[in-house]
């Protein structure tokens, strides 16, 4: 399901269809073997998510009973630079908590990318943002639903 997902999330994304066009689609794919478990993905489809991967591991947020309030949030600093646009996020007492997912590409090939990325992430710890990163073999073991769960639940207990 998660990859179906993230090819219903990529064609809005890259303008292949819209949404009366992936609504048709859907419409077509009625009564067809398997379809029938599968009705949800069509109304989550998202141009938003930036990749495959982000698709993924929203679907197992989904799966885990939590979904994300928004995808793509714009962090800002107190001064207000853009800081950084986090992959999912759900709101939390007294901020937000933010998943990035990590792709091989984006943080293997950019030289200093480590050194961004923890500058960044301790930004946003600094703004009280409560950040999770998780990359591909997070995702393909399947954890990223449950840490966010988790994490959701001890945000709330402690008020942010």
């Amino acid at each position: 399901m998660a990859h179906a997902l993230a090819v219903l999330d990529s064609a809005l994304r890259l303008e292949a269809v819209d949404r009366h066009d992936l609504g048709r689609s859907h419409d077509h794919a009625r009564g067809r073997r398997g379809v029938a478990s599968r009705h949800d993905l069509w109304d989550l489809a998202d141009p938003r998510a930036a990749s495959p991967l982000e698709s993924m591991a929203r679907w197992q947020c989904v799966e885990e009973g939590v979904p994300p309030d928004t995808l793509q949030l714009p962090v800002h600093d107190r001064t207000g630079r853009l800081l950084a646009v986090g992959d999912l996020a759900w709101r939390v007492p007294g901020g937000w908590l933010v998943v990035e997912t990590d792709g091989r590409a984006w943080h293997d090939d950019l030289p200093g990318g480590d050194r961004r990325d923890r500058d960044r992430d301790n930004s946003l710890t600094v703004l009280g943002i409560h950040l999770l990163r998780f990359d591909g073999g997070h995702v393909a073991r399947g954890v990223v639903g449950s840490a966010v769960r988790h994490a959701l639940a001890a945000a709330r207990r402690t008020g942010g």
